[in-house]
């Protein structure tokens, strides 16, 4: 094995060969990445050359900490992944420095993450929760970021930083990697290989071993039902379970909520409205959590007549998704109306 300094940073080696007129194989000399930055464009414009899994919604991202995180992507479990490249920082200042974000973004909460998606241009005007179930086929679970990963993004590779690296996943469980990237340019074309300095499955499996999971077990919709008698609103439950089961094409439930379904195809189940018994008392009413613009594009209903029935958002739960209210019989009844009348016939 070589030495070489600990900060003497070795090119990504990866072979790439072309097929000559004569169909021998032909070895590719790698090039040297002229801009590091370049990187973070690509990666941006396709996250797949680090991972097809995640879903990119936030540049730039400031924090509350020192400095802005390069890229964050969700993965299909709702968890947040950080993305950092090394770029010329030595590699005790770029694992800290992805550390200490990894310390800020773990206390992100649904309201944090969504207003992040909103301010940047990678949702193309969607919601969070839309670009989520586009991208997975499912809904965005109820709790969110239950733990998060870390990538560093270089072109090329140190042993301190692969020593370091290596020891927080293998001793310690952290869900830390690296992605480096080979450059070639062959007759002005330009190409990039990817390697990652541990095996992905691996990393998971350590992560997944050493942490406390803080998921737990959906609730049955027989013991959403007893919160909803428990809060004096079992009658508007099975008012509104029966009213909205004949309209969707299946149900979902969570920890707090039951949600019905509508089926699109080329993209899956998709949820347009949820019971909330948790949050719902007989003073007030029954809450349901309504997502006015998929059910007026669905249904082809006007938002404005959807909110004129279903009344005006609460504001005051805690980490509000959006589009809670709280209905009576009345509005409840109006609502099923509203829907079955509109039901689209395929």
């Amino acid at each position: 094995m070589l030495n070489r300094r600990e900060d003497e940073t070795v090119p990504t080696e990866i072979k790439l060969w072309r097929i000559a007129e004569n169909g021998r194989p032909k070895p590719v000399d790698q090039d040297k990445l002229d801009l590091e930055s370049r990187l973070e464009d690509w990666i941006r414009d396709d996250i797949g050359l680090v991972n097809d899994d995640l879903l990119v919604i936030g540049q730039q991202v400031p924090t509350d900490h020192t400095g802005e995180i390069d890229l964050l992507a969700m993965d299909s479990e709702a968890n947040l992944v950080i993305l950092e490249l090394k770029r010329d920082r030595t590699p005790r200042d770029v694992v800290a420095q992805t550390l200490d974000y990894a310390s800020y973004v773990q206390k992100l909460g649904l309201s944090e993450i969504g207003e992040i998606a909103a301010n940047s241009d990678f949702l193309d005007g969607q919601s969070l929760e839309d670009a989520f179930s586009e991208k997975f086929g499912e809904d965005l679970p109820e709790f969110v970021n239950q733990a998060h990963r870390m990538y560093i993004v270089a072109s090329s590779l140190d042993s301190a930083t692969e020593r370091i690296v290596g020891y927080l996943s293998e001793t310690h469980g952290v869900d830390i990697n690296v992605a480096t990237f080979a450059y070639f340019n062959v007759d002005d074309r330009e190409m990039v290989g990817r390697s990652m300095l541990l095996d992905e499955v691996a990393v998971q499996t350590r992560s997944d071993t050493r942490k406390t999971s803080k998921r737990r077990e959906n609730l049955t919709q027989a013991e959403l039902r007893e919160i909803a008698s428990e809060n004096g609103v079992v009658e508007l439950w099975d008012r509104a379970y029966h009213g909205f089961r004949p309209i969707s094409q299946g149900t979902t439930r969570s920890l707090s909520t039951l949600s019905f379904q509508i089926r699109i195809i080329g993209v899956g189940l998709r949820s347009f409205l949820s019971i909330v018994p948790g949050w719902s008392s007989a003073e007030k009413g029954l809450v349901l959590r309504v997502r006015d613009q998929f059910i007026s594009e669905w249904f082809n209903i006007p938002e404005d007549e959807i909110q004129g029935v279903c009344g005006e958002e609460v504001k005051d739960f805690p980490d509000v998704w959006g589009g809670e209210r709280f209905l009576d019989a009345d509005r409840l009844d109006r609502l099923i109306k509203l829907l079955r009348e509109n039901t689209p016939s395929n």
